[in-house]
């Protein structure tokens, strides 16, 4: 007969949470961790700003794939339905993306901001030195909703209060012997929480971008006229045009003008009304 805690599920909490509701000390839950018969987490808030670098491992064209499905406008990507990345190369770019591949590891790079629940990869060998703190390390994601054809683990610099280490359900369960009672509806998840606070800065980042764009062809439509600022693109990869002969003059190295071109194509310079 299945026992049941006494409290509806939770999805994580701290150690010293864990350890009553287990039933156990803390430094019994260390040793569990540091034999590896259970994982341990750190519940990384999203106001931090903790920076990680992303590694992906795959093919160059299945990870710019991968990418190339995030919703940039939105700020954050969930790998998982608990552990969320933003990236920070540029998002509005329709060319590849600046990832640092490795032919011989196979294996994307990109830099991003780190954030939810995510397993600790290396640092638990030393729970129980004297410090009450670890160096963590690498981080792996949480959730069984990873793209199955990806591998994904984000190297850190983090000191973390040994107190601050989670626990996740499972491993709750798997030590106690007991099984938490599921809720109406189920858990909610780390990335739709995100997903909520992101949502109200969506229209005023979009909106912020249009007026760049707008600025920019305006500037090319007062300086170069309109054929230039309707298709950016065919003079800045024209070696003699005049605005590539500006660019010259000055010494500044251009910008790509397939990236020109997809910042500006979807606006409309914004002329007075004659009226």
């Amino acid at each position: 007969m299945t026992e049941y805690f006494d409290i509806p599920e939770i999805a994580y909490c701290r150690v010293d949470r864990a350890s009553r509701l287990i039933g156990c000390e803390v430094e019994d839950l260390y040793h569990w961790m540091e034999t590896q018969t259970i994982n341990g987490y750190l519940n990384i808030p999203f106001e931090k700003d903790f920076i990680a670098s992303f590694t992906i491992g795959c093919n160059e064209d299945d990870a710019d794939n991968y990418l190339r499905s995030i919703d940039w406008s939105g700020g954050y990507f969930p790998f998982t339905a608990y552990s969320v990345g933003t990236l920070l190369f540029a998002k509005f770019e329709k060319e590849s993306y600046p990832l640092k591949y490795s032919p011989e590891f196979e294996s994307c790079n990109f830099d991003g901001q780190i954030c939810g629940v995510w397993r600790i990869d290396s640092g638990l060998e030393y729970l129980f030195d004297d410090s009450n703190e670890i160096d963590i390390r690498r981080l792996l994601p949480y959730g069984s909703d990873l793209n199955k054809n990806i591998y994904l683990s984000a190297s850190v610099n983090m000191k973390v209060m040994k107190k601050n280490i989670w626990l996740v359900k499972e491993d709750i369960e798997k030590l106690a012997g007991k099984e938490f009672r599921s809720l109406e509806g189920g858990l909610g998840n780390i990335s739709s929480r995100i997903a909520n606070e992101v949502t109200h800065n969506k229209e005023e980042n979009t909106k912020t971008t249009n007026s760049r764009a707008q600025f920019i062809k305006s500037l090319l439509h007062i300086h170069y006229g309109s054929d230039v600022a309707e298709s950016p693109r065919r003079f800045l990869e024209q070696n003699n045009s005049i605005i590539i002969d500006d660019f010259r003059k000055m010494n500044i190295k251009p910008p790509s003008g397939k990236s020109v071109q997809a910042w500006i194509e979807m606006v409309d310079i914004p002329f007075n009304d004659e009226s």
